[in-house]
């Protein structure tokens, strides 16, 4: 567990990551200048720079963090695009995986505008001459349609989950519902930022290699479960697989998170490890500290190749820019201040993004990770004892605010976890072995054969959890002030059993 005395010592980033999110919350219920805020940003490092006092430096860092995030979120907020008024004409790229709902394409949008690129979400009708032919990523469209401001929309019936939120966060500009006739069309992608070709890209990419595992014999809820653990692409999950997941508890190994990333990044470090000490045997030892340098810097650029593909999410994104500090902090042969890790973590992806913050998924991601810092002991258990305690740890951490956004508590979530996440490890490494094995087509079959049995075996189980008498909880309806109170609950437990622990 985190000692409480010298924490802020330790681990300095932590209250600046949380005065930073203070800011942005501020900015996002006020509607102000930005200039001010700016002067008075620069005032506070001018302070900080020429006083020596510790207490004023300390107020005045704080200060300009609040300060920060607050400026932040009012320049995102003055940056939303404006939309046309009433029906308009407008040219358009597939940016995401077409998913076919009765009579309906969904899926997302980038409309070309005049000042650039706009991302929206969209409901396609489906005209007969269309229904033989599938709408692909990456094609032209022309249509008509009215601009639907994301902020029209309401919560989920007795949940918290805020879909206009989730929209901009997500940087969806619009929803549109096309139901007049629409026409394919080729159009440029020039108005498109070089980041946004490729993410486009990416997706391109995982709708191939969704395609090769159907291929190679993968179908239905197999070929769903293992499209979206390996590659994150969800859209062939239907309803009734994912309420299975959300009733057992096992929802979050198919949002690719930390578990995925730390999989795959050991994986890479052990492969990378055994490349570097051939290459040290040949060399006689010479070279150790190039070698070290050269294989973490394979590695991670492995591992953010394989976040680009993914599709970038907030989870995924988080434990990237963990894994990478922690590879720079052992480089240099250092403690790794996970908390800290964490925070900067945090402080990166709001400052590159402040809407971030109101990400369920970073939100849980993060409550996760720090719970499980916060309730690990300093000692080292055996293998499966430490994976239950992860995983009650981490159902501390999140429970709270799954029961606000989803009114749900998932009562043998213990069980599920014993089961997907071994069922996890063995289909991404499988994944990795298939792709490797691609020269060798009797091996790849034989490896998808594999991972058509665990992803069963997975979906299977979950299903059989789910059905169980009192799987979850179902109807919670908690304020905002209610969940504020159950974490500062669970902060005094926490408090009262370090001090007692610390004080044997």
């Amino acid at each position: 567990m985190i000692a409480g005395t010298d924490f802020q010592r330790k681990n300095p980033l932590f209250l600046t990551a949380v005065f930073l999110m203070a800011g942005i919350a501020l900015g996002d219920v006020l509607t102000i200048p930005v200039w001010p805020i700016f002067i008075a940003i620069a005032v506070l490092i001018a302070i900080t720079l020429w006083l020596r006092h510790p207490q004023i430096q300390s107020l005045s860092i704080h200060g300009a963090t609040l300060l920060l995030g607050l400026s932040l979120m009012l320049v995102a907020k003055e940056h939303t695009p404006v939309l046309p008024a009433g029906e308009c004409t407008y040219e358009a790229v597939v940016a995401s995986q077409p998913q076919v709902r009765g009579k309906v394409y969904r899926c997302d949008l980038w409309i070309m505008g005049h000042h650039g690129p706009v991302k929206v979400r969209a409901s396609l009708l489906r005209s007969s001459q269309l229904d033989s032919d599938t709408l692909r990523v990456g094609d032209g469209l022309w249509a008509r349609s009215v601009l639907e401001n994301p902020d029209s929309l309401h919560p989920y019936h007795q949940t918290n989950f805020n879909s206009s939120r989730w929209l901009r966060v997500h940087d969806y500009a619009a929803t549109v519902f096309v139901f007049q006739p629409w026409s394919r069309k080729q159009v440029s992608l020039s108005k498109l930022s070089r980041f946004d070709k490729v993410r486009l890209s990416a997706v391109l990419w995982r709708v191939r290699l969704v395609q090769q595992y159907a291929r190679l014999g993968l179908r239905d809820r197999s070929l769903a479960l293992l499209a979206a653990m390996t590659l994150g692409e969800r859209s062939l999950i239907d309803n009734s697989q994912q309420e299975q997941f959300s009733v057992s508890g096992g929802s979050h190994v198919l949002a690719l998170s930390g578990l995925h990333l730390i999989i795959i990044y050991t994986l890479l470090t052990l492969l990378v490890n055994y490349v570097g000490r051939s290459i040290l045997s040949l060399t006689g030892g010479v070279g150790r500290d190039v070698v070290r340098l050269a294989g973490l810097v394979l590695t991670l650029v492995a591992v953010w190749c394989y976040v680009v593909l993914v599709g970038m999410g907030p989870s995924v994104v988080r434990a990237a820019t963990m894994i990478s500090i922690y590879g720079m902090v052992s480089l240099l042969n250092r403690n790794h201040l996970s908390v800290n890790t964490l925070a900067f973590a945090a402080i990166v992806m709001l400052v590159a993004h402040p809407r971030t913050l109101w990400d369920v998924s970073f939100q849980l991601s993060f409550m996760a990770v720090l719970s499980i810092i916060a309730f690990t002991p300093n000692r080292r258990l055996p293998f499966g004892v430490s994976m239950l305690w992860v995983t009650v740890a981490a159902q501390i951490g999140t429970a709270p605010l799954v029961m606000y956004y989803f009114g749900r508590f998932s009562c043998y979530f213990l069980l599920t976890n014993c089961l997907v996440v071994p069922c996890t490890t063995c289909l991404l490494y499988g994944a990795v072995a298939l792709w490797a094995a691609t020269p060798m087509s009797a091996v790849q079959h034989a490896i998808a054969t594999g991972l058509a049995w665990v992803a069963g075996l997975m979906d299977r189980g979950v299903a059989w959890i789910a059905s169980l008498p009192g799987a979850s909880i179902d109807n919670i309806w908690l304020s905002t002030t209610q969940v504020v109170a159950i974490y500062v609950l669970i902060f005094c437990t926490y408090r009262i059993f370090s001090i007692i622990l610390h004080s044997k």
